[in-house]
């Protein structure tokens, strides 16, 4: 029976009870001043897909909720949102809200010196940018059609990642960022391997988001992977370890893997070598890595966020030491594009509440910020 209903076991769009009945409206006030809206995108093979758009300005001239064309030109970072196996949308967007709340804040300034006098400068202030969230909806979840499976969430993440290269050109101002939560952190890494295997030599950005290929993926230049586990039978052998249960041997008729290894492996083997690059230069970069681990994690056991840290070491990713709140920024040693990996515990957190914690929320917005 555990076979034959895995689908159903792991995806899990209708708990609690009414989630696909869940309406953005019922949440506004808790966003504010971030305004959401749903937006509708297809599948390759069809399938309807809702997506959660929000998004903030920090700095310049603009206000933080003008619309994006009256803002003029500024940096931009989309953030591709998966989430995890239940519920739906809605109820994640205040605590998405509190993390484009935190980046409209200025940034404290450190201090290695005497307080500031007139002669000192004012400290630098982070470049005028506009943060995107698109937040995915897989397939039955909400009000998205179709029936999950690990080859639907597939082609889900691929068809957000050709919307926001469509809606966002890719530019040397724009940089995407791949944000996924438990499931959604297999997911994440399973779409950026394809998008780097994929990814063509760097040609001049287009003018026009209608002169991209309509399946192309956009450079991946960051991930953060919020309670992530390495494959579903490695879940299996955690949640069940005792050898005389027949669980821990249903690995070989699992239909969903989300094998996290396997996806750091195609994405490492993708940046230092493609079939249509010969260069350095023409390879897709390695993105940065941030890894959120709850201390007091009840479903996925710490050893998971330890061995995808130690696999990016040996796939050639850079350790970043700094405070456990913060991504602390690339140095000279290391350029931004040599692919940095940094696992933050986030003290007190259990599996679904590493946000609510502000340990947990700095560690994301210091990482965004460095994107």
């Amino acid at each position: 029976m555990l076979v034959l209903f895995q689908n159903r076991i792991i995806y899990m769009p209708s708990m609690p009870p009414f989630s696909r009945s869940e309406r953005i409206a019922d949440y506004t006030t808790q966003c504010r001043p971030v305004v959401w809206r749903e937006e509708r995108i297809s599948a390759e093979d069809g399938t309807g897909l809702a997506i959660a758009v929000g998004e903030v300005a920090v700095g310049g001239e603009g206000k933080g909720d003008a619309p994006a064309s009256e803002r003029g030109e500024r940096r931009r970072v989309v953030i591709c949102y998966f989430q995890g196996n239940g519920s739906s949308l809605p109820p994640r967007l205040p605590v998405l809200s509190s993390i484009l709340k935190l980046l409209l804040q200025q940034p404290s300034p450190v201090t290695t010196s005497t307080p500031s006098s007139t002669s000192n400068p004012p400290p630098s202030s982070p470049p005028p940018t506009i943060y995107t969230i698109l937040a995915l909806s897989y397939r039955g979840y909400w009000t998205s059609t179709g029936r999950p499976s690990e080859p639907g969430l597939i082609l889900d993440a691929q068809a957000i990642l050709a919307h926001a290269a469509r809606t966002y050109p890719p530019s040397p101002t724009t940089r995407f960022v791949l944000w996924g939560q438990s499931l959604g952190a297999g997911v994440a890494l399973d779409a950026a391997s394809n998008a780097a295997a994929t990814l063509s030599p760097p040609t001049p950005p287009p003018t026009h988001a209608t002169n991209l290929n309509p399946s192309a993926s956009p450079p991946i230049h960051g991930i953060i992977l919020e309670t992530p586990f390495l494959s579903i039978r490695a879940m299996l052998l955690a949640l069940y370890p005792q050898k005389w249960l027949p669980y821990r041997y249903l690995s070989p008729f699992l239909r969903n893997n989300w094998d996290s290894e396997a996806a750091l492996r195609r994405l490492a083997l993708a940046s230092t070598s493609t079939p249509s690059s010969s260069t350095p230069e023409q390879l897709p970069p390695k993105p940065k890595i941030l890894i959120l681990q709850a201390s007091r994690d009840e479903l996925v056991p710490p050893t998971h966020a330890v061995a995808i840290e130690r696999l990016c070491l040996d796939l050639g990713f850079v350790s970043k030491s700094g405070p456990d709140s913060t991504f602390p920024p690339s140095s000279d040693h290391h350029p931004a594009d040599a692919g940095e990996v940094h696992r933050i515990e986030i003290g007190g957190a259990f599996h679904t509440d590493v946000l609510s914690k502000a340990q947990g929320r700095r560690a994301v917005v210091g990482f965004l910020r460095e994107a």
